[in-house]
Parts: C-alpha cells; structure tokens; sequence
C-alpha cells in the first residue's frame, strides 16, 4: 500500500459523507472536506503529518505576507510534491515510510500495540475482550493511520532493542529491554491547540508557520521531513539533526519500527530522542512558566482547559504563551468568532490513562490582548476562591454532624462541572471593557456554590438541617472589587 494513493485517512465531506481518501485525493479535495473524522490523538497526528507535506511542498512560506497569498498555491504543490516523491510514502519495501529498512527483524511486538485502545503491552484491556499474545491481522489502511499516531504519541518506557544497520538501538546495549523516551506530542501530556476553519484546505494554512517564525525560536530550524531522510544508519548526521527541526519533528521517529505486510507482529525498538522543554517547544502546545521552569499546559482528566483558555490565547514571546500559528490572527480587524479545538492524551509515566478533546468560540479580538486576558485570569481566579470558600463551608457542615470525612470532593466536582457549562458567561463579560465581572461571573459563581453545597450537605433531618444551616452561615464570596480594592490597600 501507499499512502499517498491508497484510502487510509478518515474524512467528513461538506455532504456530510464520512469516507476514508489517499492524501492525493485528501489534498484534491480539501476545500470539500470539512474535518478530519478521527479521535484526538489522531488528529494531532494526521494535522502534523499534513502541514508538514503543505510545508515542505510549498517551501515555505518565508514570511507573513507570503503565508496570506498562499492558501491558493496549497493543493496544487502538494499534488506535485506527492507525484515527485510516491515512492517515499509505501507502506512497505525497501524504504518504507517512516520505518526503519536496516532494522534486525525480531518481531516482538504484536501489530495491535501500535493502536493505543487495544489490549497489548501496558494497554489495559477492559474494553478489548479479544486481545490475544498472538494478535490479530489488521489491514494496511488501518496499519498506515495507526503508525502515524503511534510514532507521534508513543509512550516512554520499556522497550525491545536489537540492530539497527550494525549498532544496537540502544548504545551500549545488545539485548533488552531498553528504555524510551516519550514521544514529541505526548510530552508532559501536552495539550494541542488548533484553530478550525469552514474546509481541511483553511484549516491546514491557518495553523502553518512562517520560516520567519521559526528562525525565531531558540534551537529549532527549518529542516526536511524524516522520509526524505536517509533512515539505514541511526548515526546519519542528517537525521540525528532532524530532531532539532520543525519538519523533522512533525512526524518524528521516535520508535524504530520495521512492519511485515501480513503479519500479526513486528519490529519495535527505541528511536530518536527528541528534546524537550526548555530546549525545544511544541509549536501547537502552550507554554507556561510554573515554580520557575517552562511547561505545558497539560490534558487533564479532572480540569476543563477552559480554566487555562488565557494562556492558550496569550502570545506573549516565543518562549511562553500559545500555539505560534495563533499570530497570524492576532490583532486583526475582524469581529469573527475563532473555532479552536484542544485536546491530547492524558499520560502517567509510560501508561496512557484517557484521551480528550475541547472546542471553543472565542472572539478573534481576544487573542493576545493581554487586558481582556487578564480579566479572564481574575475570573478563573475569583472561581478558586470560590472553591475554596465552598469547601470551607462543607468541612463546617461535616465538623457539626461529627463526620468521618467531609464531602469535599462530591461539591468539588459539582462545583466545577456546574461551572464548565457556564464558562461562556466569563469568556463574554472578559472581552467587553465596559462589564464588570461582578456584573454576571460573581452571581453566576454564588449560584454555582449554593447548588454544590446542597448537593453535598443534605438536610432532611433536624440535625443535618441545623449543620446545613451552620455551614451555609460561611458560604460567601464578595464582590471581585471589593477584593481588589482590599488587597490594593493592604499593598500600600
């Protein structure tokens, strides 16, 4: 198979058709296409590989003048790009895409690892009741999207080693197991962010890079993607150096892999080593600065990224702040309303716990406007007062009826969950300079904790309504004004 003429990659049409196209007929299309028809970690991964194809086909481009005019250019130089190198897209063969051809064939991992909801290795398998040591066939437009995922988001940890031409994948080792390193797009759990248009061809351009934009970044340059590159020798200086490129990061080789069509197993062993914060970002990630080093906002299975939505619009430098992509709009005379789409995988250590994805509407006008994004934070901060005040109140409840342990965590999640359906209400009240949050978010917030501390403290009897009565005497929350006004005197 090839991937640039077989139909491997999930798409839904403007007709509302979801069917599966090459990336010949993907690139073709791509102003009929609305979305891509994948879950999260796939989508990070498919977006990569195609702005990484429109990238490299285009050259460029070199600056923002160039990225407005160019949207047009897209598809016709990605179709030529992918006539001039099919051969580098097959699946299998002397150089197969994105493997490893000089890789000692031990077979020792089954086909199933490669897809991270079936049951092999570390993935559980709860929902995965025909998982076998023997795996199970797949076909190779599934192998193709899946690999591609895999190389993307593949997790630390143990790993088989053997040859790579004639040096083992892991120096100074020549049996296993070894160790890796988390792949590029699942470092630190990061959490992609992306902005959305009406059709895949939109999509695709707005969220490129200039070149401009990368000669900015510290350590990373231009580069070529890794299935140009010469793969035979782990030590080809071309390809140790594509881990510090953008292209070479893209659709990165974090795994060695060497696939066999037909087989139930193959060969995997450690691949590149691809550096990390505060060396190299992730260029759709978001950067934030905690207890003094750089990280990423990460996908949490317990945080709605809407409380972190300042940051993820905040364009401060190149270090910190949200994706790079997101300056091509910023300050734009528009009143348009920008579709962004979160999410990522959720990883402890070498395990994948959850994956999830998030979209917002978010007027254009707030990107990099550090006063309405500052309004925001107040916001989200006035919300974890919030909490905490709500909490207090459900430890007094649970201190008067002399319980073990106080509810905190049933309100906790009420409170939240309540909150994550009325975010909106602080997304509006933040990007207009004429509302006080005290106006909408504060009310909004007291109703919010008085809903959480009745789910939590029932009083159906004398006592329980006498506790409930005691607790609610601390359940407030001041005006934001009045806060500020406070803190600002006790500053002076």
């Amino acid at each position: 198979m090839n991937l640039v003429t077989g139909e491997w990659l999930p798409v839904l049409y403007q007709s509302g058709e979801v069917k599966k196209v090459s990336l010949e007929n993907f690139f073709r299309d791509a102003d009929h296409i609305i979305d891509l028809a994948v879950p999260p970690h796939q989508r990070v991964a498919l977006m990569r590989l195609l702005i990484c194809i429109a990238q490299t086909a285009l050259n460029g481009p070199e600056n923002e003048d160039q990225w407005s005019a160019c949207k047009k250019d897209i598809p016709d130089a990605c179709l030529e790009y992918l006539t001039e190198h099919t051969e580098k897209f097959n699946l299998y063969g002397d150089n197969p895409f994105m493997q490893v051809p000089t890789l000692k064939a031990s077979h020792n991992a089954t086909v199933d690892k490669l897809d991270f909801g079936l049951s092999s290795g570390n993935n559980a398998c709860l929902f995965d009741h025909a998982a076998s040591p023997a795996g199970r066939l797949h076909d190779d437009r599934w192998i193709a999207l899946m690999l591609v995922t895999f190389l993307n988001n593949s997790p630390g940890g143990k790993i088989g080693v053997t040859k790579w031409g004639d040096k083992s994948t892991q120096p100074g080792k020549e049996k296993g197991p070894g160790e890796s390193e988390h792949a590029p797009c699942i470092e630190g759990s990061l959490l992609h962010s992306y902005v959305r248009r009406n059709n895949m061809l939109a999509t695709v351009h707005v969220n490129m890079l200039t070149r401009a934009a990368i000669d900015e970044l510290a350590n990373i340059r231009w580069g070529r993607p890794v299935w140009e590159l010469d793969r035979t020798d782990r030590d080809n200086a071309e390809l140790r150096k594509s881990v510090t490129t953008y292209l070479g990061r893209l659709v990165p080789l974090s795994r060695a892999v060497l696939l066999e069509k037909g087989s139930r197993t193959f060969t995997l062993a450690n691949g590149l080593n691809y550096p990390k914060l505060p060396e190299c970002r992730e260029t759709a990630g978001t950067v934030v600065e905690r207890d003094e080093r750089l990280a990423y906002i990460s996908t949490s299975l317990d945080r709605h990224p809407w409380r972190e939505l300042n940051s993820i619009l905040s364009l401060k430098s190149n270090k910190k702040g949200g994706p790079l992509a997101f300056r091509h709009l910023q300050r734009r005379s528009t009143s348009e309303s920008l579709d962004i789409w979160t999410g990522g995988l959720a990883v402890d250590r070498g395990k994948i716990l959850d994956t999830g994805e998030w979209s917002f509407n978010v007027p254009a006008d707030m990107l990099g406007n550090e006063g309405a994004l500052g309004k925001y934070q107040g916001g989200v901060e006035h919300a974890e007062k919030a909490e905490s005040n709500l909490l207090a109140s459900v430890k007094e409840y649970a201190r008067t009826m002399k319980m073990e342990k106080a509810p905190v965590s049933k309100a906790r999640v009420h409170f939240w969950s309540w909150l994550d359906q009325h975010y909106d209400c602080l997304l509006e009240s933040a990007n207009d300079a004429f509302t006080s949050l005290d106006d909408k978010w504060t009310p909004l917030l007291r109703r919010a904790m008085r809903s959480a501390y009745q789910a939590a403290c029932p009083a159906a009897t004398p006592r329980q309504i006498q506790a409930f009565a005691i607790g609610q005497s601390r359940l407030k929350l001041p005006n934001m004004e009045k806060n500020h006004a406070q803190r600002d005197r006790k500053t002076a």
